[in-house]
């Protein structure tokens, strides 16, 4: 499971997931869910001239996976000095 994002086709940018102005940048909005996406892309889809727009966009999920595990020396030195 992962999150999602909308990209422009064209410029690859991101949607700032406001729905009556989008704008888009390098980062965008996340959602959590496709259901999210869905439920956006709904009330987007209402608002005039924006269906035919919403041609150029693509529903991109981001997959996050866990490749290794551990402290990482983050908490190896937080208790020196501490009696």
């Amino acid at each position: 499971m992962g999150s999602y994002k909308i990209q422009h086709k064209e410029t690859g940018l991101f949607s700032n997931g406001i729905v009556y102005a989008t704008r888009w940048s390098k980062t965008g909005k996340t959602w959590p869910s496709m259901s999210n996406v869905k439920s956006h892309l709904r009330q987007v889809s209402k608002v005039p001239g924006k269906l035919l727009e919403m041609e150029n966009w693509n529903v991109i999920e981001i997959v996050t996976e866990e490749i290794s595990h551990g402290t990482f020396g983050i908490f190896e030195n937080s208790n020196k000095g501490k009696k």
